[in-house]
């Protein structure tokens, strides 16, 4: 990931902290976190006009409700919102996203999960940056983004769309074990069906192409996969 500064509202300073740990462990590159525990706090921040890139935003602040500064932030960027909530009625929910919000998260949520849909949300600003990479090497893996094609110590890999998808999304997530629905849902852009027999058989079709070299991808009975290179 490249240069990023993330603004997080959230009246727990405990969950701000959490996420600040758990963004930078899983995401790296150069990430700044801006804090603040109350809609006073993040519009006091906000009038320094700070080079924003993305927002986590509790909707449920101490001093007022937080779709009010998700207007006020569209007056001032055009920045992602991920709304975190613990709110479950879909009318409210939808007001956020009306008032400009991008996505949102439904507390309590899994720290992958936050960590997928960040992750999405800040290779869109990538992408309005004009800043995607050609290519992506990691170890003896190869991507070519632009032919969609993946290179292992320099000799070509025969794949297909879904194997390449797969091997691509668990490079870029490497370093740790990633669910089996959101590898799913991640390649098919589909919910997942809770039947997880196609993507098992893909990847065994995959792990016979990787034979031989120093990549190999691990199971964790039925938790998820796991790249090592």
């Amino acid at each position: 990931m490249g240069r990023y500064t993330i603004l997080m509202v959230d009246d727990d300073e405990g969950v701000l902290n959490i996420n600040e740990r758990t963004l930078s462990r899983f995401l790296g590159g150069e990430l700044t976190f801006i804090t603040a525990t109350s809609l006073g706090r993040a519009r006091q921040l906000l009038e320094a006009k700070p080079p924003i890139d993305l927002v986590l935003l509790d909707l449920m602040l101490p001093d007022g409700d937080g779709r009010t500064l998700v207007e006020e932030i569209r007056r001032y960027c055009a920045a992602p919102i991920l709304m975190l909530t613990g709110r479950r009625r879909q009318e409210e929910i939808t007001q956020g996203l009306l008032s400009g919000g991008n996505d949102y998260i439904t507390k309590p949520y899994d720290n992958d999960e936050l960590c997928a849909r960040v992750r999405a949300m800040l290779s869109l600003v990538e992408l309005s940056r004009g800043e995607l990479p050609k290519q992506i090497v990691c170890g003896p893996l190869r991507f070519d983004l632009a032919a969609q094609r993946a290179f292992i110590d320099g000799a070509a890999l025969s794949l297909t769309q879904k194997e390449y998808a797969i091997l691509y999304y668990l490079t870029i997530h490497r370093g740790r074990i990633v669910p089996v629905k959101e590898l799913y849902e991640a390649v098919w852009e589909l919910p997942f069906n809770s039947s997880y027999n196609t993507l098992q058989a893909i990847i065994s079709k995959l792990r016979l192409k990787l034979r031989g070299s120093s990549c190999s991808i691990d199971s964790f009975r039925r938790e998820g996969y796991q790249i090592s290179l």
